[in-house]
């Protein structure tokens, strides 16, 4: 019988012409409301926390959505954000795209990449280049405190590699050869450059009727298959414009 059903919801969601308008971008409206439950964890600590976001208007070929953490006396921050919930940011100058969790119109099967490579980011590292490839998996249905939705499962693989630059030590010493003499004498120590390299790995649940994730999942692992970073955004309501 699950078999059955879940062959039953994929037709649902993904037949033509019927629901095919629900897997294209999502029109948006003024008033349009999400709150998130969200949960940030590091090496070093863990945080909860609780966002909304208000889509504002569309602005060309971006929208305008506020943020706001509840309880925070500050103000919304407003920001212009891509019509497919993508993310870009400037890169060596350049705006890049660094995450694209949809592609529309989505299809099962269906697939994309989003790779891009940064000068010094830090100042330990030279560079660091990402690649992840982001595919539409299947219908599932997806439970969360703001109700039950029929959802999309989109899951990203990918790696970074990084390239730690090789640095340099002046060192002097002082060698002193009577009382009133010495010699001072100096060196340098090199620390040669090396390569590491990680996973990353991406999970969303986009829900049609909700223009957006219902759950969301964007994880970080370091050179030995440890968890460096991990972030989490569960719905916990909507409110349609």
């Amino acid at each position: 019988m699950k078999l059955v059903s879940r062959a039953l919801f994929a037709l649902c969601l993904f037949a033509a012409p019927a629901r095919a308008v629900d897997l294209d971008q999502p029109k948006f409206a003024e008033g349009d409301v999400w709150l998130y439950g969200t949960v940030h964890k590091t090496q070093n600590e863990a945080n909860e926390r609780d966002f909304e976001y208000s889509f504002i208007r569309v602005q060309g070929d971006r929208m305008v959505v506020a943020a706001k953490e509840v309880g925070a006396t500050k103000p919304p921050m407003e920001r212009l954000t891509p019509l497919d919930w993508s993310r870009t940011r400037s890169v060596n100058g350049v705006e890049t795209t660094v995450s694209r969790p949809f592609a529309f119109p989505l299809a099962a099967g269906k697939s994309w990449r989003v790779e891009f490579t940064e000068a010094n980011p830090t100042q330990q590292m030279a560079s660091i280049h990402y690649e992840v490839t982001y595919k539409v998996v299947g219908p599932e249905t997806v439970k969360t405190t703001a109700g039950e939705y029929k959802a999309i499962k989109i899951e990203g693989n990918g790696t970074w590699t990084g390239e730690i630059a090789a640095r340099v030590f002046n060192n002097s010493a002082i060698t002193k050869l009577a009382p009133n003499s010495a010699i001072t004498s100096s060196g340098q120590n090199v620390i040669a450059g090396k390569r590491l390299t990680g996973r990353i790995y991406r999970l969303y649940f986009y829900a049609p009727e909700v223009k957006r994730w219902v759950k969301l999942l964007e994880e970080s692992y370091g050179p030995n298959g440890e968890t460096t970073d991990s972030y989490a955004e569960t719905l916990k309501d909507f409110h349609p414009g």
